[in-house]
Order: C-alpha cells, then structure tokens, then sequence
C-alpha cells in the first residue's frame, strides 16, 4: 500500500504488553550490545536462549542497528535491535533506531 504521494504507508505500534500474541509482519526486539534477548521474548527466537547469544552477527553490531533474526520466510519476521539506553538516554536514540527497523523491515 502507498500514499498518494508513492510513499509506503503503514503502522508502527509501541505497546506495554506480550508482543508474542500480536499477529503482525514484522517485531523489532530489544537487544543490547552483548545481543541479549530476554527470557520474555525467547519465544520469538526459538526460544533458546544460549543460540541466541552464540549468533551475534559478525559486523555492524552497532547503537541502533537492526538485524533479522531469521531468513525465514516467516510471518512474523523477527528483528533484533540494539535498543540499550538508561534513563537519561534521549529518545531521539530510540526513535532513530526504529527508524532504522521501519526502514529495513520495509525493504527485507
């Protein structure tokens, strides 16, 4: 789908909630940069955790960097994303990174 302008139109939901249950095309996890997946969204990876942390991807592992998880043809397409912050992080990190997921997750 496209607007009138030619530009890809969709929707970006941020929840507070289990996002194993959403049925959507693609989810952007929260990664840091020892490419941790928490025990809550082991299930979207499998749901083994030390596989996890043995695949970090070789190059590019970066502050706000995205990687796909799986090259699958699966629905929901599996994103990780190196989203470490604290709480004087400003959003603007966490924007730019879901930018960069909006972006690859479109085109991947």
């Amino acid at each position: 789908m496209t607007s009138d302008t030619g530009s890809p139109v969709g929707h970006l939901f941020i929840i507070n909630g289990d996002m194993t249950k959403l049925q959507c095309d693609a989810v952007l996890l929260p990664t840091d940069a020892d490419f941790s997946v928490t025990k809550g969204f082991a299930s979207l990876v499998g749901g083994d955790l030390d596989k996890t942390l043995k695949s970090k991807p070789s190059a590019g592992w970066t502050e706000r960097s995205v990687h796909l998880w799986s090259e699958e043809d699966s629905r929901p397409q599996v994103w990780l994303g190196h989203l470490g912050g604290s709480q004087t992080t400003p959003v603007e990190h966490f924007v730019e990174c879901a930018i960069n997921f909006i972006n690859a997750a479109a085109t991947g």
